[in-house]
Formats: structure tokens, C-alpha cells, sequence
């Protein structure tokens, strides 16, 4: 019943199943069938594409299409009122009828010969329209597969293909697409300009997935490539919003980040390092994964016990036994996600970024006592390893909310 219905009507005028108490003014009047049986048989005829199939149904007068879908019957009548009509949402093609869209349900109302013409006229370029739409919307959606499936090809072989146009590698952080502004701003942000282009995003977008997804795929259009690791927030299940995408509902932080990677996989987003151009032109983009260690700024007992106290992080995200429940083991565990980008070989200059800082040096030695808690919860030296041992030329991190100017 997903085909669009035939328009159809026999010459004299079929008799109504709903008859209106009030018609439109420019309407004919409806004839008086008081006297008239109370039910009908109403065959309905589709075609789909190259298919034309029919239903018949015995229903009372008034019934409504979901009533009348309910009782299809396979008999013929000669006196059977013969209605053709679409299930979408337009109106009909038939001289004395129109489908008008209720509460979920659908009448039938007697119009005279001339307002079913005016209307059928009107409905059909309505439908054209749709029709033109949904194609396009089809051919976006299987240019966008496509693209995808070729990012995923290029991305297991290493190397992405060499554009040949000129391009340049942008970064950015911290995002907080949650902040109406932000996510106005990446509204704002022109569609073209990009195109040859590759963007890191190190982490913190949204602790929602709908929003990651959503920013995802707005830089995803306006980039060639985009690169991408989480940040803390992404990895939030307590906070409201933070807990479930869709019907999937997250045990814990290490679920919510394997999740998020597949999502951003879908998208056609880069998680693995990834070679851009070729010959002098050619660059090494490697992400890292980690997780911040008290060990790491050095904050104190007393740093640590507010942090533990104040800091959101400690509320929000949940690890699991497996990870020893705690930070530590999650930094550990981070940090063997990285121990792959240690075989490769980099045949051209490394560009390393995460999301947290790999050296306590990138906080100023000299903090006010507010934005002590930041060393508590800056990075990781784990991560500073794996930035040397890949030979990197240049690190992009985020999390620190710390300007330098």
C-alpha cells in the first residue's frame, strides 16, 4: 500500500462514504442518499512503478480509510462504488471526491466535478515537487554512502588520495556545540572554501550524541577530511542527555566511547592515522587517545580532594571494573589504544594531536588558586611518550581553558 493510488472514477458520480454536514461553499451540492443502503464496496487500484494491483473492501458509509484498510474483502459487485485515491498525503484525482488528512486517519468528502479537477490540478504539482525532492534526496543520500565507503577504504589502507589542489590542515578544541552560540556559529560557517581542506577536532564537543553527530556531519560537508578524538565530555553517562542515543542506552564511559568512535567511522570522520597528499606535500595526521592522571600537574592532596569534590568529570563519567573503576585505569587503558601508531611507518611528517596535554610545561608555572583544580585534571604524561616515539613535527591538544594570550 506504498504505491500512489490511480486516478480513477466512473462518469456518473460515485456515492460518497462520508458525506459532509457542511460543504465548501463553491462545492456542488452533495446528493441526498438518506434512502441508500448504509455500506458500500470500494475497490481501491495502485500502481507502483511497472505493478497495478487492486483491494476491494466492504465498509459502512463514513467509515475512514483505516477502517476501510482493516476490511478488505476479495469479491467484485457490479454496483460497487469503483474510488481510486493516494495513500500520500495529497489530494485525488477523481471528480467527486477528496482525501482530506485528519487525526491520524483519512475521510472521504463529496466535491463537485469541477473543484476535484481545480483540486487534483493543484495537488499534482504538489507532488511533482515531492517527487523531485525525494529523488534528490536520494541521490544525496547515495553520493553521501558512497563517500563514505570510499573514506573507509582509504582509511584501512592508511593513505587517503592526493587531491592535487593545494590545502591546508586547521584545528580546533572545545567546541561546547551545547552553548547556542556555538552551535550558531558552526551554522554560520560557510559551506564553501573547504573543499581541499582537512580540520582536527580534539575532543569536547557535546556530552550528547546527537549533537556530536550533528557536528560531525556539518564539518564533514565543509572539509575535505576531518579528524577527530574525544574529549572528557563526550564521555559523560550521568548527566542529563548524556546517557543514550536513541534506543541505546550506555553502561558506562568506555561503552559511550566506543560508540562515539563508531559513530564518527559512519560519518566517514578519520580516528586512525591517515597520510593527506603526497610526494613533498605529504603529511602524517595521527590522533591519541587519553585520560588525565593526578600524577601528571603534580596538584597536591589537597588540589586532588576538591578536584574530587567539585570537578564534574568525577561525577559524570563511569568506568568500569574491568578498567579498575578509576581514572588511572582509564588512562592506562587510553593509552594502549596508541600502542598501533608506534608499527607504522611514517614515510612523512607527523602531525600528533589529543585532547589532553602531554606536557605539564603547556600550563603556565604560575596558576591563580581558582585554576588550580586545571592541574589536577590537565593530561597525561603517557601521552608525551607516544608524541615522541611517532616522530611528530607539530602537536594540536585541547581541555585546557587556559589562553596564552
Amino acid at each position: 500500500e506504498e504505491g500512489q493510488g490511480v486516478a480513477a472514477a466512473e462518469e456518473a458520480a460515485p456515492e460518497p462514504l462520508q458525506e459532509e454536514a457542511a460543504p465548501p461553499a463553491d462545492a456542488h451540492e452533495a446528493p441526498d442518499r438518506s434512502s441508500e443502503s448504509t455500506s458500500a464496496t470500494v475497490r481501491v487500484v495502485f500502481e507502483h512503478r511497472a505493478e497495478r494491483w487492486s483491494h476491494s473492501y466492504e465498509v459502512e458509509r463514513g467509515s475512514t480509510l483505516l477502517e476501510v484498510k482493516r476490511r478488505m474483502v476479495k469479491q467484485d459487485s457490479p454496483q460497487e462504488d469503483l474510488v481510486s485515491f493516494s495513500l500520500r498525503r495529497g489530494l485525488l484525482r477523481i471528480w467527486h471526491f477528496e482525501v482530506v488528512e485528519g487525526d491520524e486517519t483519512f475521510d472521504f468528502h463529496y466535491v463537485g466535478p469541477e473543484e476535484g479537477q481545480k483540486l487534483y490540478e493543484r495537488d499534482l504539482a504538489r507532488l511533482e515537487r515531492e517527487e523531485e525532492e525525494a529523488r534528490r534526496q536520494d541521490m544525496d543520500r547515495l553520493a553521501h554512502e558512497r563517500e563514505q565507503e570510499e573514506a573507509r577504504e582509504r582509511e584501512q589502507a592508511g593513505e587517503l588520495q592526493d587531491t592535487g589542489r593545494p590545502w591546508s590542515l586547521y584545528a580546533l578544541s572545545d567546541l561546547h556545540i551545547d552553548v547556542p552560540d556555538n552551535a550558531g556559529w558552526l551554522a554560520w560557517l560557510p559551506e564553501a572554501g573547504h573543499e581541499a581542506d582537512a580540520l582536527i577536532i580534539a575532543g569536547n564537543i557535546s556530552h550528547r550524541l546527537d549533537v556530536i553527530r550533528w557536528t560531525l556531519s556539518e564539518f564533514k560537508r565543509r572539509f575535505a577530511n576531518v579528524f577527530y578524538c574525544v574529549g572528557n565530555y563526550e564521555l559523560w553517562v550521568r548527566h542529563d542527555g548524556s546517557q543514550s542515543d536513541g534506543d541505546h542506552t550506555f553502561g558506562d564511559s568506555r561503552e559511550k566511547f566506543e560508540h562515539v568512535m563508531a559513530v564518527a567511522r559512519e560519518l566517514g570522520v578519520l580516528t586512525e592515522p591517515t597520510k593527506l597528499g603526497s610526494g613533498a606535500g605529504a603529511l602524517w595526521v595521527v590522533p591519541l587517545q587519553g585520560w588525565f592522571e593526578f600524577g601528571f600537574g603534580d596538584p597536591g592532596e589537597e588540589v586532588i580532594q576538591w578536584a574530587l569534590a567539585t570537578v564534574a568529570d568525577f561525577q559524570e563519567v563511569v568506568w568500569p571494573r574491568s578498567m579498575g573503576s578509576s581514572h588511572e585505569g582509564a588512562a592506562r587503558y587510553f593509552d594502549s589504544l596508541n600502542e598501533d601508531r608506534l608499527e607504522m611507518a611514517y614515510d612523512a611528517p607527523v602531525v600528533t594531536f589529543s585532547h589532553f596535554l602531554p606536557r605539564l610545561e603547556l600550563l603556565p608555572a604560575q596558576l591563580s588558586p581558582e585554576m588550580l583544580l586545571v592541574r589536577a585534571t590537565a593530561g597525561t604524561e603517557r601521552l608525551e611518550a607516544r608524541v615522541r616515539s611517532t616522530g611528530s613535527k607539530l602537536h594540536v591538544f585541547g581541555h585546557s581553558p587556559i589562553n596564552w594570550y
